[in-house]
């Protein structure tokens, strides 16, 4: 819409349109970080959480960025502990796959120790694999 209205305006046109026109309201909080005391709350409530891959999750997501998909899609195969990084598969843009993150000490040594809940994981087998 932005772009729209500038060629618009470069061709002396929205002052025409403008009074028709309801552009969307402009949300001011999305993209904020949390804060610290945030991001400790949101650890707490996932530690008291019945699903046990929530807090590795909620901590590899924080400490990565990563997305949901690529957290619920990621294998064991794509997790390189020797390099201390991991590269993600399916992704939301084609540029995304193959991406390689690069693991923070506290997202290595979650993964670590969430890696030795399975000590007959095979490379295919999911990070986290679904609860029943």
């Amino acid at each position: 819409m932005g772009t729209l209205r500038a060629i618009m305006r470069r061709n002396r046109l929205w002052a025409n349109l403008q009074p028709d026109v309801k552009l969307l309201r402009r949300r001011d909080d999305v993209g904020r970080a949390i804060s610290d005391s945030e991001e400790k709350a949101l650890l707490d409530a996932c530690l008291t959480s019945r699903s046990r891959s929530l807090c590795p999750a909620v901590t590899l997501a924080l400490s990565t960025g990563m997305r949901y998909s690529e957290l619920r899609l990621l294998k064991w195969k794509q997790v390189d502990f020797g390099k201390r990084d991991l590269t993600v598969g399916d992704s939301k843009t084609e540029f995304g796959t193959g991406r390689v993150i690069p693991l923070d000490n506290r997202s290595f040594h979650v993964l670590s120790i969430w890696a030795g809940n399975f000590p007959g994981r095979e490379p295919e087998h999911d990070v986290f694999p679904a609860e029943k």
